[in-house]
Parts: C-alpha cells; structure tokens; sequence
C-alpha cells in the first residue's frame, strides 16, 4: 500500500476540535478585496427522480454486493459525519456522481446536482480545470454540502444545506466566484461551521512554486472574499498545500513544503485569513534534520491556557513523524512519534489510529497518549496490501471506522470495522 498524505485522511478531525485563542505579534498586510456575486438565477432544485423520491441503491439479491458494485466510481471519495450519515463520491465515465448514506454504507440515495461539468479523471487524474471538488459538514439537524469546479469564468460553486426533514430536496445555490488568470485548479474548500468557509486556489506549480489564492464565506457559500494570496503574505513556494480553521472562523493554520530546501512552511492567523504569521520554516533546532515530504495542521485546541496548534512534520521514508505543539507565547514544543512508515492517520484529541507498514503488512496501531505509545490493533488484508493500492480517505468515529482505498486503476475497495482496528470487512 502506497503512502497517501496525511491531509488526505485527517478531514474528519475538523468537527471534532474546539475553537482556539491565539495572538500575531506579527501581521502582514492583505490584498485588495475582491467579492464574488450571487447567481440568483442559479438557485436549482435536484431533477433526479431517484434522488426526489428517494430510491436507494441496495445490494444485489445476494446481499453481498460492495461499495464498487453498487456505486462503480472512479476516484472515489467518502466522508462520513457520523458512524450512519455520510456521502460518496467520484466519477463513472466522465460524470460526476453523488450518494448519500442514512444506514452506514448499507445503502446509497443518489443525488443529483445541477451543472456539474463532464471530466475524465481517469485519463486527466484529480483536479484541474473542470475537475470537481465535494465537502460536507454536519449541522445540528442535518448537514451542508459543497461543491465547486474550475470553469474559464471562474470557480463555480453550488451550496445546499438540508435538514433532516427536508425530504431530500436538494436545493442547490450557485455563485461563481471570479478566479485570477494564473489560478489553474482548486487546491482545497473547507468548511468549520455552516456560515464559515475558506477555499485555496492554485497554480502551476512545475517548478515547485505556485501562485495561491484565498477565499473566504462567512454566509454559508452565497458569497465569497478573496483575503489572501501569495503577492501578499501567502507563501510563494510549495505545490501541496494543507488548510484548517477553528469553529470560530477566527484562527488557522496553512502548511506546506518548500521543494527547494525540503523544510516545513507554516503560517497562522488569527483574523480568518487576512493577515498570517511565520510559525516554522525550519527543522533547526527541533530534532529533525532530514528533509519532509509533507505537512499536516489539525484544527487549533486551547488546553489549560496554552494553545495547542498541533501539525505532523513526516520524511520521505516515513520513518519520522514528528508532532509539534505552539504554545500560546509562541515557542515550540515536538516530540517524535514512535511509530514508522505511516501509510494513514486519524486524530482525536489525544486518541490517534494509524495503519502503518510493517514487514510488508499494513497493520493497525492505537494511541491514547498523543502518539507517545502504541498498540497493535489489527491488520489490513494482505491481498489489500500492495504497492499499487493508495489510501484514500480514513475515518474513526469511536469502534467505527471506514478505510477507503485505492488501485492504480482508480478503483475503490471500501473496508470497515467496528471494533476499532481489530477486524475489516470489506463493503
């Protein structure tokens, strides 16, 4: 199994984490303002008569069907809110496909959003002009879906908050929000709240520097302002770039690795966006000297007074993987996990659940101490182990827990378990 990123697999920690206090000593200016426009016209309701009535896909009649027998995705994706409710997406051909989940991937309703373009992500991969990006937040009484593409008017994204007796009606609302000439994909749209949202647009990064570009909603996705970018205070260097905000909409944290001196970049702010400070540029001084492949920020947590702006630094083998703390006056605490060849990664205040290489097995190991002592908790299938299979999402809501992978084909293989690691059934 292929190391995947970490921010690839730690998204559900982002509803879990409390809000944070944090000061900058230090501000950098912000760009002039640029706020998208509402689409009045564009307000659309689903005509998927399935999706309407709500026809779920079930299993065959041998009650064995799977995840990519029911759904046939490529590049799929799944995120779950809580151990029933969740979505999945992806492709199937070169249309994009959404289902939602009331019965834990038992069964799937699909749902069918106006306007989406036609991609072919398997010969195009993820991203890129006319790729679409998905994401979800549970609300107290049901959730908020995003969903945006790259088209050449600019970054088309449809909203739609539904409750949990709304009958499924799917009432999509579309802005198109203006993107700047040298912006070519959508690097990253997030939500903490269902009025606060931040989406990170990029460039072409081939030579190991993009142009990045931040927006943010404070209304739930009707509009968006652009508040940062790399002319500014964003960093210049770095291609992968990883963001995550607190519940108040206030603080963040926005990583990522500059390929010329392989050393971590990592930014705060405390305005939601508009202004960011320099936490870490360099190993120097913290007990990592080899160069990183990836940086991963989880949400900012105050404990006892002192904040807690946690983010996993991790070297190219996988060997390392260091967990460093801010504290509320700035200064920096790390330490290394003892545990190697991380190939996923999910974080729950102090609980933390890895699947990890070792000799030649995918094994699953626990922590209840912020990653100081592990325990060995399962294994993956060893037919599920091999190098041509990538992890692609990685979730754990107490026991529960769904691992999605992927194959070189972009074919999915769900697997869950309900015993924390112990045992994986695939679905």
């Amino acid at each position: 199994m292929q190391f995947a990123p970490l921010q690839r697999v730690a998204c559900s920690c982002l509803l879990i984490f409390c809000l944070a206090g944090c000061t900058t000593p230090f501000a950098r200016s912000t760009p002039a303002s640029v706020t998208s426009k509402p689409d009045h016209s564009a307000a659309e309701q689903s005509t998927d008569t399935s999706a309407a009535q709500g026809n779920p896909l079930t299993a065959t009649s041998s009650g064995d069907a799977t995840f990519e027998d029911k759904l046939h995705l490529r590049d799929a994706h799944l995120q779950m809110l809580d151990t029933s409710k969740g979505f999945a997406w992806g492709y199937v051909g070169h249309t994009f496909k959404l289902y939602k989940t009331t019965d834990g991937c038992v069964t799937w309703q699909n749902i069918a959003p106006p306007a989406i373009p036609s991609y072919d992500v398997s010969s195009l991969g993820p991203g890129n002009i006319g790729y679409t990006d998905a994401y979800f937040i549970g609300t107290a009484n049901g959730y908020l879906g995003a969903l945006a593409f790259m088209q050449a008017d600019g970054v088309h994204v449809l909203t739609s908050t539904e409750t949990d007796d709304s009958h499924d009606s799917h009432l999509w609302h579309k802005v198109v929000v203006p993107s700047p000439g040298d912006a070519t994909h959508i690097g990253q749209i997030c939500f903490t709240t269902p009025k606060y949202g931040w989406m990170l647009l990029l460039g072409d990064g081939a030579s190991g520097a993009a142009p990045k570009y931040l927006y943010r909603t404070t209304n739930g996705g009707m509009t968006w302002q652009e508040v940062n970018s790399s002319t500014a205070a964003l960093p210049h260097n770095g291609v992968d770039v990883d963001m995550t905000f607190s519940q108040d909409g206030v603080h963040g944290i926005l990583t990522t690795v500059d390929p010329l001196t392989h050393s971590p970049i990592v930014e705060e702010t405390s305005d939601g966006g508009r202004h960011w400070q320099t936490v870490l540029d360099s190993l120097t001084g913290i007990h990592l000297t080899d160069s990183v492949t990836d940086v991963t920020p989880f949400t900012p947590t105050l404990e006892n007074g002192m904040e807690h702006a946690e983010f996993f630094v991790e070297s190219p083998d996988g060997d390392k993987l260091l967990m460093i703390a801010k504290e509320m006056k700035g200064g920096l605490i790390s330490h290394t996990l003892s545990v190697s060849n991380v190939q996923a990664l999910t974080w729950s205040e102090s609980a933390a659940t890895v699947v990890s290489r070792k000799d030649d097995r995918d094994i699953v190991m626990h922590s209840d101490d912020d990653g100081q002592d592990w325990r060995t908790v399962g294994s993956i299938p060893d037919s599920l182990a091999d190098d041509t299979t990538t992890v692609q999402d990685f979730q754990m809501f107490g026991q529960v827990g769904w691992l999605l992978l992927q194959n070189d084909t972009l074919t999915p293989t769900l697997l869950k378990t309900t015993d924390g690691g112990a045992h994986w059934t695939t679905v």
